[in-house]
């Protein structure tokens, strides 16, 4: 059983550069003894002030959380809209424009609210977060009934459908090669990854409102709510939240829990064929599968990416990879996403066009020389202070907003009661991490010569003369997957 992360996973992980050790594309190296502005130190705080939340399920079945914090001036929502359900007529393309169609139409009617809106998405889910004073909770709760009330927008879908067309004409090697390889990793139709033209062009209005409807299911919907005001001193607005925000569901069953609506497994498809997988410098070496379709225009636009799967089943995993991924991004552009009991690698080099050749050698020597790495503790240390600063830093950029942050406590935990102490354990168990431990982990799954052979890479945006440079060395798959 797979979990179906749809684009969301391309999502995160797509605003990544290249290997070499440019401004943004590389972390600056750890220096002993230097204390960073981010980090806050081993006492500092690690999660917000929270207690277990309220949970409130709505007669439409919308299961709200909530989060009290008490004098907070301000109202923050997230929704979060699983992509995870009827996975047999949701892909890329419905779930996109579905979810454009959705924050149009809230940016238009909030704007007059000083209300700030924004969309991202985590694996198996799409999320869209509105921030505004605390007294103007009742007005936001009304335009959300308004919008999601009336149904499936059938003027804006045809409109995003437009927009979706236009834009995906010409696919960047990023986007493209990202795609595909988060799609083999994870054994899903590439449809569910990366939205084609033709696919878009193919739908019509009755499959996008239909779409529309799967998409905005509020039995499937998990809503959580950060605010100084009480779930009690909102009842009459999220009542009528209830009654206009409808599903179209006759029988409505039981309340599903979080991990229920967000975590929901798929068997992985027949069609799905995999690629081989192994290890990048010794036997068994995968071929490097050519990806098509990637427009390559501009300097420094092929790429090579190298991804796994790694173990992410228990907390102390999770806290090792993320570790790992840190002291990684120091030598390689290296982005981790974690999800439940699924972790998704990708290292991506950028291939020079006067030596394709050594390009691929310098990043694995580069990989290499990280896996059979033995750092200090007082390195590992800071390291797991910094990666836990920025978030810490980054949630107060985003004014306090703790709906982030319990979002993601709803990734890591692994269970209801687990959810308030989720990212404080994660905390703790990054930077009781030893050198030995990681060291051996390291070994095991980034050693590209001698670890676990889970490897896989793809190449995207070549030109003729790079792809034959690169076949003197590499076995090269150029037939379409």
């Amino acid at each position: 059983m797979r979990l179906r992360s749809l684009q969301a996973i391309l999502l995160a992980i797509l605003p990544f550069a290249g290997s070499c050790r440019c401004n943004d594309e590389t972390l600056s190296p750890i220096v002993i003894g230097e204390r960073s502005a981010l980090s806050g130190g081993s006492d500092g705080p690690q999660t917000p002030p929270w207690d277990s939340p309220t949970q409130v399920a709505l007669d439409n079945g919308l299961l709200v959380h909530w989060l009290h914090e008490q004098d907070s001036l301000a109202f923050n929502l997230r929704l979060l809209f699983p992509t995870t359900m009827r996975a047999e007529s949701m892909d890329a393309a419905i779930t996109h424009i579905a979810f454009r169609a959705t924050e149009r139409d809230l940016t238009r009617r909030l704007a007059p609210l000083g209300a700030h809106l924004t969309t991202s998405s985590a694996a198996g889910r799409m999320e869209l977060s509105i921030q505004a004073p605390a007294e103007a909770a009742e007005a936001v709760l009304d335009r959300l009934a308004k919008s999601l009330g009336k149904g499936s927008p059938l003027r804006l879908l045809a409109s995003e459908k437009g927009r979706a067309f236009s834009k995906i004409q010409r696919r960047s090697a990023a986007e493209v090669v990202s795609a595909h390889i988060t799609s083999d990793l994870l054994d899903l139709p590439l449809s569910h990854q990366l939205i084609a033209p033709a696919q878009v062009k193919a739908l019509d209005l009755e499959q996008l409102k239909d779409g529309w409807w799967a998409l905005h299911d509020p039995r499937q919907v998990v809503a959580i709510i950060h605010t100084g005001r009480s779930a009690a001193d909102l009842q009459k607005k999220l009542s009528q939240l209830a009654d206009t925000w409808e599903t179209r569901a006759l029988l409505r069953g039981p309340i599903k829990s979080v991990f229920e609506r967000l975590r929901a497994p798929i068997p992985a498809p027949n069609h799905v064929v995999s690629s081989p997988r192994g290890l990048l410098l010794s036997d068994p070496v995968p071929p490097i599968q050519v990806v098509p379709g990637a427009v390559s225009t501009g300097k420094h636009t092929t790429l090579l990416v190298l991804g796994r799967i790694l173990p992410a089943s228990t907390a102390p995993e999770r806290a090792m990879a993320r570790l790992a991924q840190r002291l990684l991004q120091e030598r390689l552009d290296a982005r981790l996403l974690i999800s439940g009991s699924t972790a998704v690698l990708l290292v991506r080099i950028r291939i020079s066009q006067s030596d394709p050749v050594g390009s691929v050698d310098k990043a694995l020597k580069r990989l290499q020389a990280h896996a059979s790495g033995d750092d200090p503790p007082e390195r590992l240390r800071q390291a797991a202070q910094l990666w836990l600063g920025a978030r810490i830093v980054d949630a107060s950029l985003r004014g306090d907003d703790w709906t982030m942050a319990w979002s993601e406590s709803i990734d890591l935990a692994q269970d209801k009661l687990a959810l308030p102490t989720a990212l404080a354990q994660d905390a703790q168990l990054l930077q009781e991490i030893s050198p030995d431990d990681l060291g051996q982990w390291r070994k095991r799954w980034l050693d590209p010569s001698s670890g676990d052979p889970g490897w896989i890479w793809m190449l995207a945006g070549a030109d003729v003369k790079t792809t034959d440079a690169l076949a003197t060395k590499f076995t090269l798959l150029r037939d379409p997957l």
